[in-house]
């Protein structure tokens, strides 16, 4: 995995770059940790995979969660 801190227009970027076998990781149901202070940031970063949105919030909060549509074309 690639990992950065950058900025671009004025805002701070984080950069996370998978390989293919990152990728097949996260195909198997195998979440990626990422520790912030390995980057100089305030937060730990947990990257996972789904079939769904709403299959990745029961696999975190739990079959009851309703997640809200997201607008993915917004840059």
């Amino acid at each position: 995995m690639l990992k950065g801190v950058g900025e671009q227009n004025g805002r701070k970027v984080l950069i996370f770059g998978l390989s293919y076998v990152n990728l097949e990781r996260l195909k198997d149901g195998k979440p990626i940790q990422v520790f912030g202070e390995e980057m100089g940031i305030p937060y730990n970063v947990v990257i996972f995979a789904g079939e769904t949105e709403q299959a990745m919030a029961e696999v975190v909060a739990g079959p009851e969660t309703i997640i809200n549509e997201v607008d993915h074309t917004r840059q």
